[in-house]
C-alpha cells in the first residue's frame, strides 16, 4: 500500500499471491518474500485465509513505478515459509553455508 500520511488515505500498489513476509527494496523494485498459510486456525478470519489453496512460498519482485509483478521465484515444495528477504547488491551467486561445494545450501543460476 501506498499511505498519504497527511490524509492516512490508502492505495493499493500491488497484491502478492502469498502472506508477506520479509521486504526489501533495490533499484525501484521491491522484493517481497511469500508464504504459504501453515495453520488456518491462526490465520481465520483474516482476508488472506480466503486464498489459502492459491498461496505460493517464494519472492515476489514488484515494480515500484508501476505496481506490476515482473518477476517470482516459487518454491514447489520443501519450503513453506519465508521469514525475510534481503538483497545483496553485486553479487551475482551467492550461498548459505562453508564455501564448500557438498556444504553450499543456496546457490543461483550464473545466468
Amino acid at each position: 500500500e501506498r499511505v498519504d500520511l497527511a490524509s492516512g488515505q490508502r492505495e493499493v500498489v500491488a497484491t502478492v499471491p502469498g502472506y508477506a513476509r520479509g521486504l526489501a527494496v533495490h533499484g525501484g523494485l521491491a522484493f517481497v518474500g511469500l508464504s504459504r498459510i501453515r495453520e488456518t486456525t491462526t490465520f481465520g478470519g483474516s482476508p488472506i485465509a480466503a486464498y489459502h489453496d492459491q498461496l505460493l512460498c517464494g519472492v515476489g519482485v514488484i515494480d515500484l513505478a508501476t505496481g506490476a509483478t515482473v518477476a517470482t521465484l516459487q518454491f514447489d515444495n520443501g519450503v513453506e515459509e519465508i521469514f525475510d528477504v534481503q538483497v545483496v547488491p553485486g553479487t551475482r551467486c551467492p550461498t548459505l553455508g562453508s564455501s564448500g561445494e557438498a556444504d553450499e545450501v543456496w546457490v543461483l543460476p550464473s545466468r
